[in-house]
């Protein structure tokens, strides 16, 4: 199956340098809106309620000098098994490629903080997300400040243990994706952006205005602000002041199963359909800030708290706590030495060091012999793979698999080569794809 159109589109500032980069998101299927048992909202008092768990997959792109983007048609294929799966899915650009601003580097270095970007995005997005809930079709005013309160009652609920992550990539993607720093340090990243004063909060550092989007765009889809066949800016939505950037550098736009701007509906259907827009317009509006209160009661201090712990925010360690997930990895057609070497300019070291310093703090890179066989992980390569050689690729996986207490997997497609072009490989890539996306826990 095809990958859907995105169910939203928006930019955000990558954490190395503010360099504004092109992300979307795909809901899953199983994360729709529930109905309701009876044939209204609060008839009957009771309600379908989500089985789905809280997992979302990044697939990053290959090389952008060489063509690499979200659309690359192998990111397409792995998104949408993913997304079949059961997962919401999220890519983005490098700096360099289509639509982001900037250039590809020479080291990797900035390219690893442009993921951690959309990573650290990711983690506050799932977190704000209420599977418990979800607004009718067609719900009144009255239902969705109804439905508001239903759902910051759920979000409550949530916990830690709910959410997953898969860190995935395509050849230089995947490269990136292996090398990311270990969860705890990113959402240390995050979470210290999340206690800061009233002033720093208006100075909005990327990692602030990224965590701000995340709990802004996850506040829009629990109001069920997301239409068939509509698309809206952003800048257009009743939003708070503290929230609330300029347009030219936060373009968003909302949808689902249609890109912007296109499959306008016509006649009857339409006309009743920008009515009840406009009718649920301020509801969403009320429903979106007490979401918008609720999210941010979730990762900054009470009063009482501040009381309790003599402090005006809360421990790094208690962010934490509230907002590590766990992860996996998923790797496909993985690039080693010597191509990895010329990607990131690194010949004569030891191994690829992607160490960085995002804002003035210093980020160790990940080492992929401890990430990828501590968490569960597959790579798919091809035997015929043209930049890293099947010999290569087998003594390098084997080695890892044998660890002890490795959570390493591998799968060689026979005759595939690295661009997955050969008759029947990309459907048998897809197949491994789908049976692993099935048993990551």
């Amino acid at each position: 199956m095809a990958l859907p159109s995105p169910c939203c589109t928006f930019t955000i500032p990558s954490v190395y340098d503010e360099l504004r980069l092109d992300c979307r998101i795909y809901h899953s299927p199983q994360l729709q809106r529930q109905r309701s048992t009876s044939d209204a909202l609060g008839t009957s008092g009771s309600s379908t309620r989500a089985t789905w768990r809280k997992r979302a997959a990044i697939i990053a792109h290959p090389y952008a000098p060489l063509g690499g983007c979200y659309d690359d048609p192998i990111v397409s294929i792995v998104a949408s098994e993913l997304f079949q799966a059961g997962y919401v899915v999220g890519t983005f650009n490098f700096r360099g490629a289509a639509g982001s601003e900037g250039r590809t580097s020479w080291t990797a270095k900035p390219e690893l903080a442009d993921y951690i970007s959309f990573y650290g995005f990711m983690i506050y997005y799932l977190s704000g997300l209420d599977v418990d809930y979800y607004e009718q079709q067609g719900a009144s005013t009255e239902q969705s400040d109804s439905a508001g309160s239903c759902m910051e009652e759920n979000e409550a609920a949530a916990t830690a243990g709910e959410l997953h992550i898969v860190l995935a990539g395509y050849s230089y993607g995947s490269m990136i994706a292996s090398r990311l720093p270990t969860v705890e340090i990113v959402c240390d990243l995050f979470a210290t952006t999340t206690a800061t004063s009233a002033e720093e909060e208006e100075k909005k550092s990327p990692m602030a205005e990224i965590v701000s989007k995340a709990r802004e765009l996850a506040a829009l889809w629990n109001v069920g602000y997301r239409s068939a066949n509509d698309t809206t800016e952003l800048s257009s939505l009743p939003t708070s002041e503290s929230t609330t950037r300029s347009a030219s550098s936060q373009r968003v736009s909302m949808g689902s199963g249609s890109e912007p701007g296109s499959g306008r509906q016509s006649g009857k259907d339409g006309r009743r359909r920008r009515s009840r827009r406009r009718s649920t317009l301020g509801g969403i509006g009320r429903s979106l800030e007490r979401s918008g209160k609720k999210l941010r009661a979730r990762f900054e201090p009470s009063s009482d708290e501040v009381g309790a712990i003599e402090s005006q925010s809360r421990s790094t360690e208690e962010v934490q706590e509230a907002l590590i997930p766990t992860i996996s990895y998923l790797l496909i057609s993985p690039i080693l030495p010597p191509i990895s070497s010329l990607a990131t300019m690194s010949f004569f070291a030891s191994r690829t060091n992607l160490d960085t310093i995002i804002q003035g703090k210093p980020v160790k890179a990940g080492i992929p012999d401890t990430e990828l066989i501590t968490h569960q992980t597959l790579a798919i390569y091809g035997s015929n793979d043209i930049f890293t050689s099947a010999k290569k690729l087998q003594t390098w996986a084997g080695q890892l698999a044998a660890k002890p207490g490795s959570h390493f997997r591998f799968e060689e497609v026979e005759n595939a080569g690295h661009f997955w072009h050969e008759r029947g490989t990309g459907t048998e890539m897809r197949r491994v794809v789908r049976e692993w996306a099935g048993s990551v826990e």
